[in-house]
């Protein structure tokens, strides 16, 4: 039985904040998480909000080391190397 955490917002445009709130009930849910040295802070990231909005940073690798953070993946798919945001369909 694993920790569950709440899904990801249902809405048209994931912002930022969005994803660090999530992150960071993530974290706060799941103690031995905040631990895991190959975790890091979405404030990290260089995030650019637009209509494909990339993540050039190590968020991918973030997602596969933290797997209680499984609901994350729903929002992102891997193109080419990079990351964009699934809800680019506006």
């Amino acid at each position: 039985m694993g920790i569950s955490l709440p899904p990801p917002p249902d809405q048209s445009v994931v912002s930022q904040a969005d994803i660090e709130q999530h992150h960071n009930r993530s974290i706060a849910s799941t103690p031995l998480l905040a631990n895991h040295k190959a975790c890091i802070r979405y404030s990290e990231c260089s995030v650019r909000n637009s209509r494909d909005t990339l993540l050039q940073c190590s968020l991918y690798q973030h997602i596969l080391s933290c797997t209680r953070l499984q609901p994350l993946t729903k929002w992102f798919q891997k193109i080419d190397g990079s990351l964009i945001l699934n809800n680019d369909r506006i």
